[in-house]
């Protein structure tokens, strides 16, 4: 049975969106998120692509496509092109006291191959002037929690500015509430993506995102969760610069 969500329309979307985008934010139980739909790109991937098992538990879980049936109240009545329509998936800090959310846009190649110039030339120089092209990611957002609730942000704008040099503080500072087996839990999901990427040729994720969230202080939950398929395409073999990211993320979680 899908859930009925409620979300108060005064909700502060900032708390969820880390990239700086204004069509998420979280119900009034932060256990789920809903992210209003453009078109249905997004959709397709959880409604018409066979997502295999291996890869389905590193996806937060999709409970469907929903429309405001009433004020703040969200149901799933499917897709409509004349109605704002939302996907609900589960929320990555669902359960976390301390919420540490690390978002980092995944791949070495961020757009599509019928993409017009214009936007290849962005694309091209947002890669080759940020970590991307070398590392096969970029940090496009952080939340940290403190002791006291105070909450530290960073966006997409800030991460474009890191270089390689800056990463390895950037990752200390992030992940310094986090306990050892916390660690060991998330590298131990990296790698096991790790895996299923490399058992999974034929797709390439574009501007796809990786989520990497922990419950600070004594909390003991960990997660990583892939997001943002929008753009997938056929290749031939595997995704070579989703490996490159996912290698890079490994290396930098001490």
């Amino acid at each position: 049975m899908t859930p009925v969500i409620r979300c108060r329309s005064s909700i502060d979307h900032s708390s969820i969106a880390l990239a700086g985008h204004g069509d998420v934010c979280s119900d009034d139980t932060k256990n789920y998120i809903l992210k209003r739909l453009p078109d249905r790109s997004e959709l397709n991937f959880y409604t018409d692509l066979i997502i295999p098992s291996k890869l389905s538990r590193y996806i937060p879980k999709f409970y469907g496509c929903y429309q405001e049936t009433s004020p703040d109240v969200f149901t799933e009545e499917g897709y409509s092109s004349n109605a704002a329509s939302y996907l609900v998936l589960d929320n990555v800090a669902r359960g976390m006291r301390r919420v540490n959310i690390l978002e980092v846009k995944m791949g070495t190649v961020q757009h599509c191959a019928d993409a017009v110039p214009s936007k290849v030339a962005s694309s091209l120089s947002k890669c080759r002037s940020t970590t991307s092209a070398a590392l096969g990611f970029r940090v496009n957002g952080t939340y940290r929690t403190g002791p006291g609730g105070e909450v530290i942000k960073t966006d997409k704008h800030h991460g474009r500015g890191l270089t390689a040099e800056d990463l390895p503080g950037v990752f200390a500072t992030f992940f310094s509430d986090a306990s050892p087996a916390q660690l060991d839990d998330i590298r131990a999901r990296l790698k096991g993506l790790q895996d299923v990427t490399r058992d999974r040729p034929g797709i390439r994720l574009i501007s796809s995102s990786l989520l990497i969230s922990y419950d600070g202080g004594e909390g003991d939950l960990a997660r990583v969760g892939m997001i943002d398929f929008a753009h997938v395409e056929q290749v031939s073999g595997v995704d070579e610069g989703y490996l490159t990211g996912l290698t890079s993320l490994v290396a930098l979680i001490k």
